[in-house]
């Protein structure tokens, strides 16, 4: 097919998906007026709304102290969702005004309570949206737990969040468990460390499903972050998310916001983001104390082009793999020994260490045995273990004829620093590839809270492209950086380089088209429309 076939095909795709969705719903929908904000009243508008009705919030503030809920869920799979699909309208941004009042201070492990403000469960078959209010978080014990002030998760794959004014002061504002909606018109101003969006949709608890199937970059399978604002005075994340997490983010501003996801690293036992596609956003960077990249993977696959970037920064992409340097578990270090990750099973080289007792200077440790002739450089991408201390492993950066410097963790991640000492016995081994690292796709169902079957899951190779940035209006600095030597260019990632086959998902998503009206990007509330 040509691409003016696949653009035609799309158009009326978008056609025939905007009015299946609106035409019987409309038909069909009544309008519950809420008695007042307060929860109460809303939560008993909720609950008598039928399927495709709209719930109308009016104007007025009102502080919450519980969780309102559409719908309830008791596992996973779409069976275990009951819920319905409605409307929920409020008068307007800064009309309609929601205060976090919902306790943040339990922290009894693993009793994590912290609620939300509002949770949605969606429904396959209709659409589910939030439009038209602002949630101020509020004062008080901020959440510790990352449990965002709004949280829409279930099967349904309508739904769409849009001109919702986000005030972040104690949790982050959305936590998102669906694919195929929108996040759009929203204005996100973010506060003490708590962030914008963060992205659990890969299909289970730990994202096991999204590492399967066929991939996601260029379909309607991620969610859509598109046409908003992220506002912050020093950096925070705009987008950061894992389990499987699959997002298009596109045509956004961000101000001292920064994009990137998780790795398989962190925390235990969930799969790294799978796929994220950044494209078409402009970052504005004034935080004169953060000097980083304004986006970064640390997992999975993805495109980022047409970017622009401004500040004082030393790049504008960052790929990484922590497993490098610290034992994550349940998957251990990425270090040839690991039996989730791509290893050679050979043993490359062994020998002990003669030098001076070698302590971590710089996150940098030097390993010395005097009786090699090495290539210089020849080791480096393999990993080091100290036999001696079986729990001790390392990547190695650098070789000379007979030391080897490693890349090593700083004792603040919760290990003690590595120490070789005279005679320690040592021996090289390499992983050719790490479980979800940047660049690697679909591969086999890895599932169960005890990871199963513990053996490499055969991912495939679809690597990150980068194109068509800018930093400061130049194309100097704009391509990908790794910060490990497993993360390769030339074979994880290309820099200059479209995505060969990629054409970008329809924009404006069909979803934002259902009523017409404003389609600018927000900068305050002002000119934040319903539509």
């Amino acid at each position: 097919m040509s691409t003016a076939q696949r653009v035609v095909s799309r158009i009326w795709k978008t056609i025939l998906y905007v009015s299946l969705l609106v035409t019987p719903l409309r038909a069909q929908a009544a309008t519950i007026n809420a008695a007042s904000c307060s929860q109460t009243a809303v939560q008993a508008a909720i609950n008598s709304a039928a399927g495709g009705d709209t719930v109308v919030i009016p104007a007025g503030t009102c502080v919450w102290t519980q969780t309102v809920n559409v719908g309830t869920q008791t596992g996973w799979s779409p069976a275990t969702f009951d819920t319905k699909a409605i409307t929920i309208q409020g008068a307007g941004m800064d009309q309609t005004i929601i205060v976090d009042n919902v306790t943040k201070d339990k922290q009894d492990w693993p009793d994590l309570i912290s609620p939300q403000v509002l949770i949605i469960y969606t429904k396959t078959g209709g659409l589910s949206r939030l439009t038209g209010l602002t949630i101020y978080g509020g004062t008080g014990i901020a959440d510790p737990y990352n449990k965002p002030i709004v949280v829409l998760g279930g099967p349904g794959t309508f739904w769409r969040i849009d001109h919702i004014h986000f005030r972040t002061t104690r949790a982050p504002a959305m936590a998102i468990y669906s694919s195929g909606g929108v996040i759009d018109h929203s204005l996100f101003d973010l506060t003490n460390w708590k962030f914008g969006i963060y992205g659990y949709n890969g299909g289970d608890f730990y994202g096991d499903t999204a590492w399967t199937g066929t991939s996601p970059v260029g379909t309607s399978q991620p969610f859509f972050v598109e046409d908003n604002t992220f506002n912050a005075s020093s950096i925070i994340a705009a987008l950061d998310g894992w389990t499987g997490m699959r997002v298009v983010f596109r045509y956004n501003t961000l101000v001292n916001a920064t994009i990137g996801n998780h790795g398989s690293e962190s925390p235990g036992r969930n799969r790294s983001g799978r796929s994220m596609e950044i494209y078409n956003n402009k970052i504005t960077i004034t935080d004169p104390s953060y000097y980083y990249y304004a986006m970064g993977f640390r997992g999975g696959t993805g495109v980022v082009f047409n970017n622009s970037v401004t500040g004082n920064l030393p790049g504008n992409i960052i790929v990484a793999e922590y497993r490098d340097l610290f034992p994550f578990q349940p998957w251990g270090y990425c270090d040839g020994t690991g039996p989730f990750d791509g290893n050679d099973g050979v043993t490359y080289e062994t020998g002990m260490h003669t030098g001076p007792q070698s302590v971590a200077v710089a996150e940098q440790l030097v390993l010395t045995d005097s009786t090699k002739n090495w290539t210089p450089n020849q080791w480096v991408g393999y990993s080091v273990l100290n036999v001696t201390k079986s729990a001790q492993s390392a990547t190695i950066s650098a070789n000379t004829a007979n030391t080897v410097t490693m890349r090593v963790t700083s004792s603040s991640w919760g290990l003690p620093d590595l120490i070789w000492n005279t005679g320690d016995s040592y021996k090289i081994l390499r992983a050719t590839v790490c479980l979800d690292q940047v660049g690697r796709g679909a591969g086999d169902l890895i599932s169960g809270d005890t990871p199963t079957p513990q053996t490499w899951p055969h991912q495939t190779s679809e690597p990150v492209y980068a194109w068509s940035n800018t930093l400061n209006g130049s194309s100097a600095n704009t391509g990908i950086v790794s910060n490990s030597p497993h993360v390769q260019e030339g074979r994880d990632f290309f820099n200059n380089t479209p995505r060969p086959g990629y054409t970008p998902y329809t924009y404006p998503h069909p979803l934002t088209l259902a009523g017409g009206g404003d389609t600018t990007p927000p900068s305050s509330p002002s000119n934040l429309r319903i539509r």
